[in-house]
């Protein structure tokens, strides 16, 4: 069991360093593409997350219903339809290859449940949503700071028309 434990850490720390090498941030007004090749209105697809996810020795109460929310693009800069703290939306650039990232600092930090025989450092949140529109394809990840911004995370698919 223990032996099992030990692959199952390894594999979830390298698919986080892999995640983190990929992930490019937030897309700079200098990069963001103008040409008009991604305008339009899309669908931002986020998929049933699963209810519970392993991050470092931690196990994650995930859980939620796949929703979907709009997504429009103008000039390179997408304003994506998502109800977060009471704001409606957000906007974020996307480069000439169709990434972007957009990162909303949460309010509620997350927290070690009353079963956990540990505390959590350091529970600040943030909601990541990266994605290639070229693709079709980006995730949705409510990131805690002690884990490196990786936690819950839903895959996302996104759709144009």
């Amino acid at each position: 069991m223990e032996y099992k434990q030990r692959i199952l850490a390894a594999t979830i720390i390298g698919a986080s360093l892999l995640l983190q090498a990929c992930a490019s941030g937030p897309v700079k007004d200098s990069q963001r593409d103008t040409s008009g090749k991604f305008d339009g209105n899309y669908r931002m697809n986020v998929q049933k997350m699963a209810g519970l996810q392993y991050v470092e020795n931690w196990n994650m109460n995930c859980g939620g219903k796949a929703y979907s929310v709009p997504v429009t693009v103008k000039k390179g800069q997408a304003i994506i339809g998502l109800s977060v703290q009471g704001k409606k939306s957000f906007p974020t650039n996307i480069d000439d290859k169709g990434r972007f990232q957009l990162t909303i600092p949460l309010n509620k930090k997350a927290s070690a449940s009353g079963a956990s025989a540990t505390t959590m450092a350091d529970g600040r949140r943030r909601l990541i949503v990266e994605g290639n529109l070229a693709k079709g394809s980006g995730s949705l990840v409510v990131g805690i700071k002690q884990f490196g911004w990786q936690g819950c995370r839903a895959n996302v698919k996104y759709v144009k028309g």
